[in-house]
């Protein structure tokens, strides 16, 4: 049961990261890099690097949370 939680948070807090990362990613002017022909190629450019940005900074989150999880459990025990 306890795998079962710790997969569904991890889950929850990519998910979360990811929806920030595209937040703060549309708030950017892809039309400077883009001509308008090609304007399109940035919203698939966005959503990318979204879910990398996203990826990245979730699993970093992860670990920092893994890590202090060990530490504590380790010191109490």
């Amino acid at each position: 049961m306890l795998t079962i939680f710790n997969g569904m948070a991890v889950l929850v807090i990519r998910i979360l990261f990811i929806f920030v990362a595209y937040y703060i990613l549309r708030k950017v002017n892809w039309r400077k890099l883009f001509t308008e022909r090609n304007y399109y190629v940035a919203n698939y450019l966005c959503i990318l690097t979204s879910l990398a940005l996203g990826h990245l900074a979730g699993s970093f989150f992860i670990t920092i949370i893994e890590l202090l999880q060990t530490l504590l459990l380790s010191s109490f025990l």
